[in-house]
């Protein structure tokens, strides 16, 4: 566990079961990045028994106190993967390097990844699944399936971002002088 940040000095609690493994700078049971995470709020993460996690992986709690990020039993997670609050996985999964799961995920036993896997929040990933490399998941994938594939296609706007900005549902960006938008949105 040389460099590896385990637990923080925050309320609630990390549990880790027996025989685990936690590679070279490995951060678990940190502080999530959520907005709505209050500060002084319980959080928590428990890990099964079994699991190898490797060098550079990223692991946190728990949004809230009414939640628990879970990681099950016999799980490979290999280099550099996240795993973000909130998040549920099951048993005798392999995450391959670079599996990237956004919060409140749930990914049931024997699924596995591919490299560089991105996973968009909410989704749940069935059992005996497989993800191929460099995907994008923004949809639940079924379980016994097999996907793969870039879905990078407009999708429609950001209202909670553009909300989060000051923008009512009354504005319409096709009605604001082009110098009026922020700079990182530009008019087409």
């Amino acid at each position: 566990m040389t460099g590896a940040v385990v637990g923080d000095d925050l309320p609630g609690r990390t549990l880790l079961g027996c025989n685990n493994i936690i590679g070279h700078h490995a951060v678990v049971g940190v502080k999530c990045q959520d907005l709505k995470y209050k500060s002084g709020d319980e959080c928590f993460l428990e890990v099964g028994d079994n699991n190898d996690i490797r060098e550079h992986t990223s692991i946190h709690r728990s949004s809230k106190s009414s939640d628990t990020t879970v990681i099950g039993n016999n799980n490979l997670i290999m280099g550099s993967c996240h795993i973000a609050h909130d998040c549920k996985i099951g048993n005798s999964i392999i995450f391959a390097n670079n599996t990237l799961l956004a919060g409140h995920v749930v990914v049931e036993d024997y699924a596995h990844t591919a490299g560089a896997v991105v996973v968009h929040q909410f989704c749940h990933v069935g059992s005996f699944s497989f993800i191929g490399g460099g995907s994008v998941i923004a949809q639940d994938v079924p379980k016994y399936m097999m996907v793969a594939g870039e879905r990078a296609e407009l999708r429609g706007l950001n209202l909670e971002g553009l909300r989060r900005h000051g923008f009512t549902a009354q504005e319409d960006l096709d009605q604001k002088p082009a110098n009026s938008l922020p700079k990182n949105i530009h008019a087409c």
